[in-house]
């Protein structure tokens, strides 16, 4: 680490680039904070080659502007879930920001990475489980598999069920689909014209009653007597009212080839050191190592590091969570028999020396065990994996497999997001309440064969598939030595546009 630390501060211009990893563990906050620290006494701060700030567009309406967070007032605010335990990212840990982003950025909620301002979804689910500290009694699923995507699925479905209404807008019957009062079915990513960090035009319509979650929000709005607050009935629609301020349209854009903006109404970069001019988006107008808003918040205002739970004689081995397998996007696209020839089960990755004592061959199925819950995977030996480390797909379901109930389409057999804390104060990120998933304590039991015979009776027969040296399915001879990636894909994956449109419908 110090070797590293060095490395980057003598070898300026330098930066440190965005990784998840960073935000799946008992530090994160101050793992983040630590990074923050190190580009700005190295100097690194909005230079070329550096780490540079980036601004909203002129030429582009943001985020910001269309979320108005402004019409919701203190008082409601303030209800917030999670904002008591876990206030960093909600409205109470970045009110105090308010003056300095209208300052810098011109915008007092200025939702600069994505997911600021957000509830803490944990504290959502206890509220709809309990009604703790007030109830909360329906849910509209958009854009994400709710059951499978939250830490410690088993709570989460006891939320989920103590609703009197949930509305999921989906292209599958997903697990939470399969528990929804109402299912909406949506547009696919090649259905749609899309401005994210890019241009993406409409290549077809979508199908039968797909609809796009724009002309479902003005729809809603409209039913809600707030449509003056969301009147696009289209994307596009949507589109031309960002692209206003700089006098352009979606149609202007697509001929252009290019967008005006950088990245979601952000600008590109725009000169050296703004800084210098606006000062920082802190309440001191400085780099503030230490943290004045976390010390007020009741938190360390220095960087630390916490451990998490120790392996032990129960749970002896560490988890490494949250990686997807090559042929999946999150839990979409398991239906697709292309892919699932290439992936039929979850993989689970293991050192050769922890297989060989545990004594579980190539391809056997094992449970994986926390002190949240547990899930079922077929282990391959990976050179690359440190003893001592288990590494489990992301986003495992069975979409052929029986619905709703004890199996919800195999949820219960094998999704990742059982083996995850909520709650537990050792194995949450104490700012942000992060779920760690990179390091958490596991134990590893080689199934018996009359388990698999029960597995293989509810799901279908364990396929043996050609595989390659390291433990996927047998790909191009491109690999790498690094267990947090998959090999290369090979040759013969190739789809034509009606058929991307129809596994893209199926992404959750």
């Amino acid at each position: 680490i110090a070797k590293a630390a060095r490395m980057y501060a003598t070898n300026s211009p330098a930066s440190i680039p965005w990784t998840p990893v960073t935000d799946q563990q008992t530090s994160s906050t101050s793992a983040i904070r630590l990074q923050c620290i190190l580009r700005a006494i190295t100097g690194n701060l909005d230079i070329e080659g550096g780490d540079q700030f980036v601004g909203f567009s002129p030429a582009v309406r943001s985020d910001s502007e269309i979320e108005a967070h402004e019409m919701l007032p203190p008082e409601q605010k303030a209800k917030q879930l999670g904002s008591d335990q876990f206030p960093v990212f909600t409205y109470r840990g970045t009110s105090v920001f308010c003056d300095a982003s209208e300052r810098v950025w011109g915008a007092r909620w200025a939702n600069l990475v994505g997911g600021c301002y957000m509830a803490h979804p944990m504290a959502v689910f206890k509220a709809m489980a309990e009604s703790d500290p007030y109830p909360v009694k329906a849910l509209l699923s958009m854009a994400n598999n709710t059951l499978m995507a939250f830490a410690n699925t088993r709570r989460a479905y006891q939320a989920l069920m103590n609703q009197d209404l949930i509305v999921c807008f989906e292209h599958a019957l997903s697990p939470t689909a399969q528990i929804a009062d109402y299912v909406l079915p949506g547009d696919s990513w090649l259905e749609r014209p899309s401005m994210q960090a890019g241009i993406s035009e409409q290549s077809m319509e979508p199908p039968g009653e797909c609809r796009n979650v724009v002309s479902f929000w003005h729809e809603l709005a409209k039913r809600m007597g707030l449509g003056e607050y969301f009147p696009w009935s289209t994307t596009e629609d949507m589109l031309n009212y960002r692209l206003e301020p700089g006098g352009a349209t979606w149609s202007d854009v697509v001929k252009a080839g290019r967008t005006p903006n950088f990245h979601r109404g952000m600008a590109p970069h725009d000169g050296e050191k703004k800084y210098l001019k606006t000062g920082f988006a802190t309440p001191s107008g400085k780099v503030e190592l230490y943290s004045k808003v976390l010390e007020d918040l009741g938190f360390d205002p220095l960087p630390y590091y916490r451990e998490a739970a120790e392996p032990n004689e129960e749970y002896p081995l560490s988890l490494f969570i949250g990686l997807p397998d090559d042929e999946y996007f999150r839990s979409g696209q398991r239906h697709i028999p292309e892919l699932r020839q290439r992936a039929e089960d979850p993989t689970i990755f293991m050192s050769e020396e922890d297989t060989r004592d545990m004594q579980i061959g190539e391809g056997d199925w094992v449970r994986v065990k926390t002190t949240t819950g547990d899930m079922l995977g077929r282990v391959f030996e990976r050179s690359s994996m440190p003893k001592g480390l288990v590494r489990v797909p992301h986003g495992w379901w069975k979409p052929e497999s029986r619905q709703g109930g004890s199996s919800m389409s195999g949820m219960w057999a094998f999704s990742d997001a059982q083996l995850t804390a909520d709650d537990d104060l050792e194995l949450v990120d104490l700012e942000q309440g992060v779920p760690h998933l990179k390091g958490c304590r596991c134990s590893v039991t080689k199934l018996t064969e009359a388990e698999v015979a029960a597995l293989e009776a509810e799901f279908g027969s364990t396929t043996d598939l050609p595989r390659g040296p390291e433990g996927k399915a047998l790909r191009s001879q491109g690999r790498t030595d690094d267990f947090m990636y998959d090999d290369d894909l090979g040759e013969g994956l190739e789809f034509e546009a009606s058929e991307l449109s129809l596994y893209g419908r199926y992404s959750m």
